[in-house]
């Protein structure tokens, strides 16, 4: 994240994932490796989505938990993950102990213009500490960036058009 502006100190709020998964139940955390979470886009990529997929990308039966102690993997977020229907008690309980966890236990990064903060999106979560109504040229600013490793990537994962992009 690069800070372009932020005119009312508005926090990023960072929470580690290795001390979290220490913290949680084993029943929690085992949970959360199955394939019983819906997993949909963050707001700010639907748009570019629609135009490329004609539809918003949602994972209905993922899993937010990959690997094993020291070299985990995990995706959430607050706003656009959510248990699959037929999720079990466990894994409804390990969202809401995550949603817990990370309302107490996030650090607070309060991000100037020029500042740049570099967040693995699978070793922490983060997320803004308020949204605020300002509008047009007032309120905070950041440009997001990405880096994968390329190798990793399956062919349609790849525009057509321009390999060296990739879908949002």
């Amino acid at each position: 994240l690069v800070c372009l502006r932020n005119p009312h100190t508005v926090a990023t709020r960072v929470v580690p994932v290795e001390p979290m998964l220490k913290a949680m139940p084993r029943d929690l955390r085992r949970a959360l490796k199955e394939p019983q979470f819906v997993i949909g886009a963050q707001s700010t990529f639907i748009a570019g989505m629609k135009r490329i997929l004609e539809a918003s990308h949602i994972v209905d039966g993922g899993a937010l938990l990959h690997g094993e102690r020291g070299d985990w993997g995990f995706r959430f977020s607050h706003s656009t993950v959510d248990a699959s229907q037929d999720a079990t008690d466990e894994a409804r309980a390990a969202l809401d102990w995550v949603a817990g966890y990370c309302a107490t236990n996030s650090e607070a990064i309060v991000l100037n213009p020029g500042d740049l903060l570099w967040v693995n999106n699978r070793r922490a979560i983060h997320g803004r500490g308020e949204v605020g109504s300002d509008v047009g040229g007032q309120e905070r600013w950041l440009l997001r960036t990405y880096g994968i490793r390329p190798q990793l990537l399956e062919a349609d994962q790849r525009y057509i058009a321009r390999p060296f992009q990739l879908f949002p």
